[in-house]
């Protein structure tokens, strides 16, 4: 078995990657071929843009984990 850490530092290569693959079709798709090779401030604000909604996503799917653990704690409380 893959050592964790690996696991994770591959993970996070292979999400950048598609990331900048998606984002750079998106914005061609909306500005016209080449738009994103020719405007990569572009392509790094959507990028810091994607990053910053999947740590919102991540850390509210967290908080929603650990609330629903308190709440069927407390209930089996009494």
């Amino acid at each position: 078995m893959a050592n964790m850490d690996e696991v994770r530092m591959r993970q996070g290569a292979q999400t950048a990657d598609l990331w900048l693959h998606e984002v750079v079709r998106s914005i061609d798709e909306v500005f016209g071929e080449g738009y994103a090779r020719d405007n990569p401030q572009v392509v790094a604000a959507m990028l810091a843009a994607s990053a910053s909604d999947f740590r919102t996503t991540m850390l509210t799917a967290s908080i929603d984990r650990l609330a629903d653990a308190i709440h069927t704690g407390l209930s089996n409380m009494g």
